[in-house]
């Protein structure tokens, strides 16, 4: 420790019951007492806050609440003294605030605002600190050493000897090591689990084996099967290519329809294009007519503008011709009054001249006479002082009265302005108590918060809307491609299918087509999974599509037509509103035997009607056991006792365009619900925006209404002061007005003792001085007058010469503006002309142009028409041209399996006897049936065969790893642990000889012993005092004997972690008279060594007080219970 400076006092300004009060400390010892409630704990929290202490000891949540009750801010301030140099450091609480400090060294001039770095660095250079448990012990800490279990004691002791990181490294050191064991143990878990799961493989994996032979026998009855097919083959593909050359016939049709309506098209376009033109002509000169118009206007309005000008500047020039002629003839007649009043002063100055001669021979004649009465002129004279001096003090109490009288009348007109500006804010005068800059930021952030919300839930239905936006663009992009989403299990058992070179077909829906208006109807009878489904045409095909099925988990039928050729139906009687079997709407594009066995087979007596009733009304006629669908895809049923009506099913995925388009519409609607929300939260964020602007004016004019309302408050309060001023200076007035009166007497009397014509004479005299000065005066302005008066009849002369050359050069200026007045006129009157033969032009193009643009437009309308017929016929000739390519990929599909049927035979060998084909066919029946008993086992065996193996080989790394890691965690442990209980059980010993020590010093027969008890993780401190022939615990102590051991464990820990300054807030509570003495003894011990002690205590002991250098008392004082500070 650098150097040990002293705390010499604390300054506290409402800081809690202190309002403004210091509390001296002594460099040693030092007690401050008195009644509980008075303070006493304030002044503890005070230094330890000062200090840089942010524990409130449970007596505040905030530091606000240290303030004093009904202020809006407090301090307290230390001095500490380091050898001759005063160190202040204060540290303030402002309600609202965090606290902030201040402080001054030696070399300041006062105190500077500081950061808690700075009091922190500085402190610790001293040693001080204010959270040392063992040197600041607030109220109730020793009480609750006695109070603490075995653990708790350590844990005290640990955290206050610096042993606690050392402890928590090592308890997470065992935590790591108690995770590694259970990762262990997982894995062990793992292995046993991989193993037995390797050993249920075992017998699926020989299952897989025989399926995988079996499987090679099949591809290879397979190949015979299809060579013995070939010739089939053949011939479909010869009927494909005839169908191919009607379909190529077909689009040479359509394209020469085509390329005629192409043909109309461009010559309708051509003449769109002339009309085009036309326009554009007609628009240039329009547009040439208009720039011309519109300058003439121009023209028209600045020559308007100009002829005002003219006016204004004629009627000017004439007004100035008019005052000029006024001007000179005033001028002319001031001269000649003028040169009258010359010779007037001339004569008044000769007049002035002999009264004044006259009264100087008056004045020395009453000079003699006055020497005559000298004496008493005297005393005449000084009440005549005497008098003057009331009357000027009189005068100067009358000015002060008046100067307040203005005094009064500027604060009142004051007051009335900041009446006037305050009235603007009315919001401010309801109540401007709890108007504050504070309010107004609070309801500030609420609006702010209110705001934020607004804005998340609108970006986040702005985003919904997005995606809602991204799905409409895919379902209208499906629609547009004419396409059916398919599902990825469909897509990949396609893929499969294609792999395999199976011979099916499908997806069902990519090989036929029907109206757009049935498409509710057919939706409603053929499930998804039909129109999905797929078509083998042999059994092999068949049950391998079904195997697949079952392993993408594709949503789809498989289907094997018969062989047997297709009956013809009844047909139905047709009427209206009955349009026959639907099973005739759904046309085929290719393999129509096929696909038309299974349309047959699925919905063969399905009668497609209008509506709901004329099905109804169609089954009970005919009695129909079929079915009976409607375009709206409503399902009518008739059993044997009950009739069914079924609704269309509303499917999530969609099948056909209808449900598309009405998916389309929800999501459309769902976004303008949206929408609407989002309007609605806008003009709410309009509402809130618009009130936190006007909060944002309010808080930009709150300090200036604040100081208008405070300057008013303080110039009504300067207004009442002048009126009491006032009152007293009348009063005075009054008494100097009876002072005048009693020497006027005075006066009257001393008058009695002079000559009769006396008065006169003094009359005369004082009368004298003020009537010779005011005859020189005259005499002088006069003089100075005549002077003036000859300068200003010189300037009249020059301003008549003036004013004569100013009206001959405006009559001039007046004819040049009449003349050039009438030659705009006439120009204006040509513009005007010129002006209406455009505007008739204008109005003659415009009718042509719109004459033009309505011929454009019916040819438009024929050039719509043309285009939707040939987008009709283009999409036909793509139909078409699909259709093509499906049968020459059919065509290249069938004669590259011929091709394969060729390379797949030769490979059979030169043995090969060629079989029969229902030999071929009995032999893969027998196979297909085996095969269905392996439906269970997959190549996926394998693979997780090779995972289990592979997770064994991890596995056992894994704990490789972990059995190292925790070998090392273990060492660390155990070399940490033994550092702790050598580091501890040093500190132990130390702690119990300084106490037994201490004690035999003071004369205490007793010892103390500290052991540990427990194991590390619940470790405890075991305390027994030693007595002459018998131990006994801490806790079985009296409550005294227990509190002393307390203070002495609590000094002999200071020693350890030592500071110079030591507080104790009540820590002899428990103790009797010779306890106390004891307790006594051990602090003044303290004390000696250097560190300055305060005890803070509510009834001191006599012992206490006169080991003490320094006792103060605190106490509660007035109706407002200000706690004060009482020297002892």
């Amino acid at each position: 420790m650098a150097t040990r400076p002293t705390l010499e006092r604390i300054i506290l300004k409402n800081f809690n019951s202190f309002k403004v009060d210091e509390v001296p400390f002594h460099k040693g010892f030092t007690v401050i007492t008195g009644p509980n409630g008075a303070g006493k704990s304030t002044i503890f929290q005070g230094i330890k806050f000062s200090l840089g202490s942010n524990e409130k000891d449970g007596r505040a949540k905030v530091w606000s609440d240290f303030i004093r009750i009904g202020q809006k801010a407090g301090y307290a301030e230390i001095q500490l003294r380091d050898k001759k140099k005063i160190i202040k450091i204060r540290r303030t609480i402002i309600k609202g605030q965090p606290p902030f400090y201040q402080m001054q060294t030696g070399a300041d001039e006062k105190l500077k605002k500081c950061t808690v770095s700075t009091v922190q660095s500085l402190l610790s250079e001293f040693g001080i600190n204010p959270d040392n448990v063992f040197a600041f012990v607030s109220q109730g800490n020793i009480t609750s050493i006695k109070n603490m279990e075995q653990k708790e004691i350590c844990d005290y002791l640990e955290k206050g000897l610096g042993l606690y990181p050392l402890r928590r490294e090592i308890l997470d050191n065992k935590n790591t090591i108690h995770d590694l064991d259970a990762q262990i143990n997982s894995l062990q878990l793992m292995d046993k689990t991989a193993t037995y799961e390797l050993n249920i493989l075992a017998p699926q994996i020989v299952r897989l084996n025989e399926k995988k032979t079996l499987e090679t026998d099949r591809n290879l009855f397979e190949k015979e099967r299809v060579w013995l097919n070939r010739t089939k083959i053949e011939e479909e593909i010869q009927q494909i290519q005839e169908e191919i050359k009607k379909l190529e016939q077909n689009g040479e049709k359509l394209e020469e329809e085509k390329n005629s309506v192409s043909i109309t098209l461009d010559r309708l376009e051509h003449s769109i294009k002339d009309s085009n033109a036309k326009i554009a002509n007609l628009s240039q000169t329009l547009l040439d007519e208009k720039i011309k118009e519109k300058n003439l206007d121009v023209e028209i309005d600045r020559w308007q503008q100009d002829k005002n000008n003219f006016g204004d500047k004629i009627l000017r020039t004439k007004s100035k011709i008019k005052l000029l002629n006024s001007e000179l003839q005033r001028f002319t007649e001031d001269q000649k009054i003028c040169v009258a009043e010359i010779k007037k002063y001339k004569f008044e100055l000769s007049i002035l001249n002999q009264q004044r001669k006259s009264l100087m021979d008056e004045f020395d004649s009453h000079q003699n006479t006055r020497k005559k009465y000298q004496k008493v002129m005297v005393k005449y004279q000084e009440l005549k002082d005497q008098k003057n001096g009331i009357e000027l003090s009189t005068k100067e109490n009358t000015l002060e009265i008046e100067a307040i009288d203005r005094d009064i009348k500027s604060c009142m007109n004051e007051i009335r302005y900041l009446r006037q500006e305050l009235e603007k804010d009315k919001w401010y005068l309801k109540d401007p108590e709890k108007t504050s800059m504070n309010s107004l930021t609070q309801q500030k952030r609420k609006i702010n918060g209110a705001l934020e919300k607004l804005l998340r839930n609108t970006s986040k239905l702005e985003e919904e809307n997005q995606e809602l936006d991204k799905q409409v663009e895919q379902l209208k992009s499906s629609l547009l491609m004419k396409e059916l989403p398919k599902s990825t299990a469909i897509l990949n058992l396609m893929k499969e299918i294609q792999s395999r070179n199976l011979d099916v077909i499908g997806p069902i829906i990519d090989f036929i087509e029907f109206k757009e208006d049935i498409t509710l109807a057919v939706d409603s009878i053929l499930s998804k999974y039909v129109l999905n489904s797929f078509i083998a045409k042999n059994k092999q095909d068949f049950y391998l599509v079904h195997d697949l099925i079952q392993r993408t988990g594709a949503r789809c039928n498989v289907y094997q037509p018969f062989s047997k050729e297709i009956q013809n139906y009844n047909p139905v009687k047709t009427e209206e509103g009955v349009y026959g079997y639907l099973v005739d709407f759904i046309k085929p594009l290719a393999h129509h035997d096929a696909i038309s066995k299974v349309l047959i087979s699925i919905i063969r007596n399905t009668i497609l009607v209008n509506d709901r009733s004329i099905g109804y009304d169609f089954i009970k006629q005919n009695d129909h056991r079929g079915r009976v669908v409607a375009m709206d895809g409503t399902v009518i049923r008739s059993y044997e006792y009950v009739m069914e009506s079924r609704g269309s099913e509303s499917r999530k995925t969609y099948s056909n365009p209808i449900e598309q388009k009405r998916e389309v519409k929800k999501l459309q609607t769902q976004i303008m619900d949206n929408r609407k929300k989002i309007e609605e939260y806008r003009q709410k964020k309009s509402k809130l925006e618009q009130a936190l602007d006007l909060l944002q004016k309010r808080l930009q004019k709150i300090d200036s209404v604040t100081f208008n309302y405070k300057k008013m408050t303080i110039t009504i309060n300067k207004k009442d002061n002048l009126l009491q001023q006032k009152s007293k200076l009348t009063e005075q007035k009054n008494f100097l007005n009876s002072e005048l009166v009693s020497v006027q007497a005075e006066i009257d009397d001393v008058q009695k003792n002079f000559p009769k014509n006396f008065d006169e004479m003094d009359k005369f005299s004082d009368e004298f001085q003020t009537t010779i000065k005011d005859l020189d005066s005259k005499i002088e302005v006069l003089n100075a007058t005549l002077t003036s008066k000859a300068k200003e009849e010189n300037r009249y002369a020059l301003n008549i010469e003036k004013f004569g050359i100013d009206l001959e050069t405006h009559t001039a200026k007046l004819e040049k503006l009449e003349n050039e007045l009438k030659t705009g006129n006439s120009r204006l009157l040509e513009a005007i002309n010129e002006l209406g033969r455009v505007r008739d032009s204008i109005d003659k193009i415009a009718k042509e142009q719109q004459k033009i643009s309505d011929s454009i437009l019916k040819i438009q309308e024929v050039i719509q028409t043309e285009q939707h017929s040939l987008n009709s016929i283009t999409q036909t000739i793509d139909r078409v041209q699909m259709k093509i390519e499906i049968a020459n990929a059919q065509i290249y599909d069938k004669q590259k399996m011929v091709e394969s049927i060729t390379i797949e035979v030769s490979e059979l060998g030169e043995n090969y006897q060629e079989r029969t084909i229902e030999e071929v066919e009995n032999d893969l029946r027998v196979i297909y049936e085996k095969l269905r008993e392996y439906y269970d086992v997959t190549d996926q065996l394998l693979d997780r065969k090779q995972e289990l193996e592979d997770q064994l080989v991890r596995t056992a790394e894994k704990k490789s790893e972990l059995d190292k890691e925790v070998t090392e965690a273990k060492k660390t442990v155990d070399t940490l642990q033994g550092q702790y209980f050598s580091l501890f059980d040093g500190h132990l010993q130390t702690i119990q000889s300084h106490i037994n020590e201490r004690f035999q010093k003071i004369g205490i027969n007793r010892k103390g012993m500290l052991s540990f008890t427990g194991e590390f993780e619940k470790l405890g401190v075991d305390i027994h005092v030693q007595f002459e022939d018998t131990s006994r615990k801490l806790s079985s102590l009296s409550g005294g004997e227990q509190t002393l051991f307390a203070i002495s464990l609590m000094l002999t820990l200071q020693n350890l972690n030592p500071s110079p300054l030591c507080i104790f807030d009540e820590a002899q509570m428990f103790l009797d008279k010779s306890n106390t003495e004891s307790v006594s003894k051990l602090i003044k011990d303290v004390t000696e060594s250097g560190v300055q002690f305060i005890m803070i205590t509510p009834n001191a002991a006599n012992s206490l007080l006169e080991l003490a250098d320094s006792v103060l008392g605190i106490a509660k004082n007035g109706s407002e219970e200000v706690s004060t500070v009482i020297p002892l």
